[in-house]
């Protein structure tokens, strides 16, 4: 290409801090904080949009939350365009993505809590946005970095990206993710940019650490001898997700009763597949003894 522009800026937001946090409990413990928040404040709430990776766990996380406010969820009682809480995926209908995509725009918009896939990703202009939570983990950086990026686009003001995950759920994520995910030492912006392989010059030191992420707060004396900032309530950082090794002595006649009762299951287990199989006229793709 002859006289190519090269755009080229620094991906670092530095009005955002990060935090990544173990998981633990189903969606109606997790999020009790902001049902409540949402029950007792209603449009005057913080606007949050909570990431999830399938349209089955946003559906999930949207019915706690539907099934927790019930009627607290409209500002007028009844009509479903006063929604203080929405969902967005692929499988909704175009007039109501127009609708939700229309109500962020507007910092003042009535959805204050949206459940989302990534479906609400490039291109949409959301505004009065000043968290962001990822119930489970993204794919690889990159696409972190501009979901999470969502936050913050129209103030200079302190915004969160927290992301909420279990070692189970990195399972199937890129391997600089997991890496990113369980660091314990690096900034965690300094691990972003560094990804990118952007300039660190612009990384100043902040007057509190904790606004560069959940790394540095542990460094941050905001209070004098600590820092109280809370990303997310009751929950831990994902280095505290070492498995727990429990032990108790058993005896021979314990042993012997478990081994009865288990060949009891198998033996009864594999006639209740022959019995199927049987009547059914199925083919048994798996061995019995298996």
């Amino acid at each position: 290409m002859e006289e190519a522009v090269i755009v080229n800026q620094n991906p670092n937001r530095k009005n955002i801090a990060s935090s990544v946090q173990a998981v633990s409990g189903g969606a109606n413990h997790t999020f009790a904080p902001f049902i409540e928040e949402l029950r007792q404040n209603g449009t005057s709430s913080e606007r949050v949009i909570i990431y999830c990776q399938t349209i089955n766990v946003v559906s999930h996380v949207y019915g706690v939350f539907k099934g927790d406010l019930g009627s607290d969820m409209y500002v007028a009682q009844g009509d479903p365009k006063s929604s203080v809480l929405e969902m967005y995926h692929s499988r909704i209908d175009e007039l109501n993505q127009e609708n939700i995509v229309a109500d962020l725009a507007k910092s003042d918009g009535n959805i204050r809590i949206l459940i989302s896939t990534i479906a609400y990703g490039m291109g949409v202009n959301c505004q009065g946005v000043r968290t962001i939570i990822h119930y489970g983990p993204s794919r690889n950086i990159e696409a972190y970095h501009q979901e999470s990026g969502r936050a913050g686009r129209d103030t200079p003001a302190l915004c969160t990206a927290v992301m909420l995950c279990s070692n189970v759920m990195l399972k199937y994520c890129d391997d600089d993710f997991k890496e990113y995910a369980h660091n314990n030492t690096l900034c965690r912006r300094a691990a972003l940019l560094l990804h990118f392989d952007a300039n660190f010059s612009d990384l100043e030191k902040p007057v509190k650490p904790h606004e560069r992420c959940d790394v540095c707060q542990r460094s941050c004396k905001c209070n004098g001898d600590s820092c109280s900032f809370v990303y997310f309530p009751s929950l831990k950082s994902l280095s505290s997700l070492e498995p727990v090794l429990q032990e108790r002595e058993v005896t021979c006649n314990q042993h012997e009763k478990l081994h009865a009762k288990l060949e009891y299951l198998k033996t009864s287990f594999s006639k209740d597949i022959l019995d199927t199989a049987s009547v059914k006229n199925a083919a048994l793709f798996t061995s019995p003894e298996l």
